[in-house]
């Protein structure tokens, strides 16, 4: 879902969605792993996957099912599974702030 306000909020700023739509990085969800080019989203976050540098998010749970399920695989039908991939994804470690601040 998009909320207006931040589409009023682009626009008001200079975000051209032409230009974001005609020069924007390409995009494959991800199993749709056809002949990716060199340089799009998928291959951004492979990128920060294999840095192997710790993650920082805020009220990250949502946020990693998109990413997980936008660029890396379909979602797993269990939490195990899901909770192990990220392990593995981010090995130098993934900190959620909302958590760390509860402390």
């Amino acid at each position: 879902t998009v909320e207006p306000a931040s589409l009023k909020f682009l626009v008001d700023h200079g975000f051209d969605f032409n230009k974001q739509c005609a020069r924007g990085l390409p995009y494959h969800r991800g199993n749709d792993k056809e002949k990716e080019p060199e340089i799009s989203l998928r291959s951004l976050f492979g990128q920060l996957l294999v840095s192997e540098r710790p993650v920082i998010m805020h009220n990250a749970m949502v946020d990693l099912v998109f990413l997980y399920e936008s660029f890396y695989a379909t979602l797993p039908t269990s939490f195990n599974v899901f909770t192990a991939d990220l392990a593995t994804m981010f090995g130098a470690g993934l900190y959620d702030t909302k958590y760390l601040a509860e402390f």
